[in-house]
């Protein structure tokens, strides 16, 4: 063989490794980039979530507040609460909606939350606000008995 044709094969050789090896570390990148994008979006999954629990001892701690003091004041983290509750629960719905399965969950804690609001939260604040004598320890009693 000449020297001209084995040059051209050994450049071709190590041409075609440096080509197969570029491919290799594009499609590794690529599977890390999606890889990363799925923890991203799971993160973001996870500390709306968090949000969500937060929002609802935000009423709880408004509601509690308001039966102890009967100071319309202290409802304003059970009314923000409430709003940012909604809020954050349609927007994660929005951005879990690729697995029907953690929307079917996310739609059992709404109804929860729900029904927190309208049989507990709405009937303790209305029936405190029913009191006469907001000093009276035993009225509060019966209010959240």
């Amino acid at each position: 063989m000449k020297f001209r044709t084995q040059l051209i094969l050994g450049n071709s050789l190590i041409l075609l490794i440096v080509t197969i090896v570029s491919l290799i570390m594009y499609l590794s990148i690529g599977s890390l980039i999606q890889t990363s994008e799925w923890v991203e979006h799971t993160n973001d999954a996870i500390n709306r979530g968090n949000s969500l629990t937060k929002y609802m001892i935000d009423q709880e701690t408004g509601m509690r507040g308001f039966l102890i003091t009967g100071n319309e004041n202290y409802l304003e983290p059970y009314t923000s609460g409430k709003a940012n509750f909604s809020k954050v629960i349609e927007s994660t719905m929005e951005l879990i909606n690729d697995n029907p399965r953690q929307v079917e969950r996310l739609s059992q804690v709404k109804e929860v939350a729900n029904d927190w609001i309208t049989l507990v939260a709405e009937m303790y604040i209305e029936k405190r606000r029913g009191l006469v004598d907001s000093n009276s320890i035993a009225e509060l009693e019966v209010v959240v008995a």
